[in-house]
């Protein structure tokens, strides 16, 4: 059976998309598209580190992120309107809201809570139970906690 180049095409761009990456990516994935935007046409695959300093001027964004990762995708974090849930991350998997006041933001799933003239992030109220994050912005977890001592 011959393929025309019409049909040949897009197969072995399919093949090397998937397949390719993947084999490849196991030993280079932070230098390879995430597979959020591999997987999903919802997301744009970008490349070199996202500028969460730009979008995020008031949070420590150390956690979201790896130094040396050269793709990631495109959110569309810039586009989010205030009080709605987004994602963030470099595979959008990171849940954020920008508050209503659009100078607090809270991460991993947090609500925003207002209390007098501000609001502050919820952190025990985040979408995983099991998980404990902390911060102004709930953007750290949790991964060790002090025994509780006697006295």
């Amino acid at each position: 059976m011959i393929l025309s180049k019409s049909v040949f095409f897009p197969i072995a761009l399919l093949w090397y998309r998937y397949f390719f990456t993947s084999l490849v990516g196991a030993q280079n994935s932070l230098h390879v598209c995430p597979r959020a935007c591999r997987d999903t046409l919802a997301y744009q695959c970008k490349d070199g580190p996202k500028r969460y300093h730009i979008m995020f001027p008031e949070v420590n964004t150390e956690e979201l992120y790896n130094r040396k990762e050269t793709k990631h995708c495109d959110c569309d974090e810039d586009t989010m309107v205030p009080g709605m849930p987004g994602l963030t991350g470099r595979e959008c998997d990171v849940e954020f809201i920008m508050c209503k006041d659009e100078e607090t933001v809270c991460f991993n799933g947090a609500p925003c809570i207002p209390v007098k003239d501000e609001y502050v992030c919820g952190c025990p109220y985040t979408t995983d139970p099991d998980i404990t994050y902390v911060g102004k912005h709930c953007e750290y977890k949790v991964t060790d906690l002090c025994p509780l001592s006697d006295k």
